[in-house]
């Protein structure tokens, strides 16, 4: 075992740090409900009519999952054939996906609303010269050319969070000033779960089909899947989506990410300890000792390599910016009532002296650290860990070293060898 490894491990969990150790949850295990992120959508009950379309007309612009008879005739058959590798379950949970149902304008919608579909648009978005609607093609149509505009249209999906999904859109954009993604919002009775976003796309770029897999926070019960256009102008398409059950295969090989996405308080830790993780622009963010430390908001890609050295394969990097939700805020204070890092002052001499004696309790004990290589064992003096007393007196320690390397006015403060 890789003590190193551990005893950091120790460290950013006694810390409570915002580690993300599973990408595929989202980074988040605690149910808190995230106010200043979380939109408040509203969505009414739809109906489980399935509406079936008939003559169905593909195009070059719009991308059929439909495999038809090289000869249609009223008597003969079409075949679905849903084009998605290791699917078990073909059906679609996105009602609607292809835009080809629609409804008379009515509310936010500039032209024709997509069944199925809501609008959110948020409360600072004051312009009406905007296009949001299906257009003839059967495409979702976001434009603002001269006025900045944000929007989300919205459909909420019941969903197994044991399961392992695939979401499958075509995207297209024509100057788009920011960014245009799909966004779920995992969610529970209680509130919000967790937050999870597709690649992003910006600028100008033809059609395109991204595909990805999405595995749920454990205590999801349901979520919404928000087609965003990001704060900014241009012209921006959605079509063809499709979200669907897929066969879990991640316990019959090694779990590496798919994607790493972290805020920008974020340490990340690795699917692979023994894998390299080289960064491809450093201006985002640094590895060191087997950790991925944020450097500002970005997207860049992280290629991974086995323990040979072997090319395995290249995934995207988002770092977003952070925002402190009501829960880490509770979680500061608590931190703070504790450690008292805030109210420490260098000319309370009280304070100075019990600071210098906290810095020699660490000395001590990192002189009781064991480094050997491969031993299962943290502390010199410590090797029956199935005694009470001794796991006390390791997490006791760790927690001392933790404080001090939180606390501004210590020797050992944000130490890295540490």
């Amino acid at each position: 075992m890789n003590k190193k490894k551990v005893i950091q491990g120790l460290l950013l969990a006694t810390l409570f740090l915002p580690i993300n150790v599973n990408a595929e949850t989202s980074e988040s295990t605690t149910n808190v409900q995230n106010f200043e992120q979380s939109i408040d959508f509203q969505v009414e009950s739809q109906s489980n009519e399935i509406k079936q379309t008939e003559n169905t007309e593909i195009t070059d612009s719009k991308k059929s999952v439909l495999e038809t008879t090289e000869s249609i005739t009223e008597d003969s058959m079409i075949e679905i054939q849903v084009k998605s590798d290791n699917t078990i379950n073909q059906l679609n949970l996105i009602k609607n996906g292809d835009f080809s149902s629609i409804e008379s304008k009515s509310g936010k919608w500039t032209g024709s609303k997509a069944e199925d579909w809501n609008i959110w648009i948020p409360g600072d978005i004051k312009t009406t010269d905007y296009t949001l609607q299906v257009n003839i093609d059967k495409q979702l149509l976001f434009d603002s050319s001269t006025d900045e505009f944000r929007a989300a249209v919205t459909q909420k999906v019941q969903i197994d969070p044991d399961k392992l999904y695939e979401l499958s859109f075509d995207i297209k954009t024509i100057h788009l000033t920011n960014i245009a993604r799909i966004r779920i919002n995992e969610q529970n009775a209680k509130g919000q779960t967790n937050l999870w976003h597709s690649k992003s796309v910006k600028g100008t770029s033809d059609w395109q089909t991204i595909k990805e897999n999405f595995k749920p926070h454990p205590e999801t019960e349901f979520i919404t899947i928000e087609l965003f256009y990001e704060k900014g102008t241009g012209t921006l398409y959605y079509d063809n989506l499709y979200f669907s059950e897929k066969e879990n295969q991640e316990t019959n090989r090694t779990q590496i990410e798919d994607k790493i996405e972290i805020h920008t308080k974020n340490i990340y830790v690795p699917k692979q300890k023994n894998y390299l993780y080289e960064i491809t622009d450093a201006t985002f963010a640094k590895e060191i000792n087997g950790l991925l430390y944020p450097e500002s908001v970005g997207e860049t890609t992280v290629k991974i390599s086995d323990e040979k050295g072997v090319f395995i394969k290249e995934i995207p990097l988002i770092i977003q910016h952070y925002e402190e939700t009501i829960y880490q805020k509770m979680l500061k204070k608590w931190n703070d009532v504790i450690a008292g890092n805030d109210s420490f002052n260098v000319n309370n001499q009280v304070m100075v002296k019990q600071n210098e004696q906290l810095d020699s309790a660490v000395l001590e004990i990192l002189s009781l650290y064991t480094d050997k290589k491969d031993s299962t064992e943290l502390w010199k003096d410590i090797s029956d860990y199935n005694v009470s007393a001794n796991l006390t007196t390791s997490y006791r320690r760790v927690e001392t070293i933790a404080k001090q390397v939180m606390q501004p006015a210590s020797k050992y403060y944000q130490n890295q060898e540490i």
